[in-house]
């Protein structure tokens, strides 16, 4: 298991179940839809900021923007994991909308979290990610307006990581090509 569900934050709002039970529990209105499965663990999300909400429509309108047709954008939509069904505030999926009108994607190739109070929380989802085979993510910290950004997963971590100011640029792994200044998404 996870670190992640050793957190105070985390463990206090758990309830253990598979994937396919939290689909059944779902569809039959037993679990709300304000969850996510990690790691067997139902949790209940946070409330969203409006410095975070107002981040994460910055990127998805930024990216809509600029990624290829052969990719589509999802935001806060579930992704199926093996013992995970995280609903990252982006992910960037191969293919169109419609490839997945009978299932969720089952990997991303790049996943974005906007943190502001979920810090800790954020930096371990990166395991998950990770042992999912994502090839990267993306974690927006809008305390100091920096990204930490994790590459090249292996079992059940990242092997590199890199944090980047607000005055850096990026590119993702999937267009490198794409290069995303910084300082045009954080809020001054």
């Amino acid at each position: 298991m996870s670190a992640i569900l050793e957190l105070p934050s985390i463990k206090n709002r758990t309830k253990f179940l598979t994937v396919e039970a939290y689909h059944a529990l779902g569809e039959l209105g037993l679990i709300s839809k304000r969850t996510e499965l990690i790691e067997g663990v139902v949790i209940q999300k946070m409330p969203k900021s409006p410095e975070h909400a107002t981040m994460v429509l910055r990127l998805l309108r930024y990216l809509e923007s600029v990624i290829s047709k052969s990719l589509h954008i999802r935001s806060e939509q579930p992704i199926t994991l093996q013992r995970s069904e995280p609903e990252p505030d982006i992910s960037i999926i191969k293919g169109s909308i419609e490839d997945f009108a009978k299932a969720h994607p089952k990997r991303a190739e790049l996943v974005i979290e906007v943190s502001l109070t979920t810090l800790n929380e954020d930096r371990e989802m990166s395991s998950i990610y990770a042992e999912a085979n994502i090839p990267e993510y993306w974690l927006f910290n809008l305390n100091n307006n920096t990204v930490e950004v994790y590459t090249n997963p292996s079992s059940n971590r990242y092997s590199e990581m890199k944090t980047l100011s607000s005055n850096d640029s990026i590119s993702p792994k999937f267009d490198p090509n794409l290069i995303i200044n910084l300082k045009e998404l954080f809020i001054s």
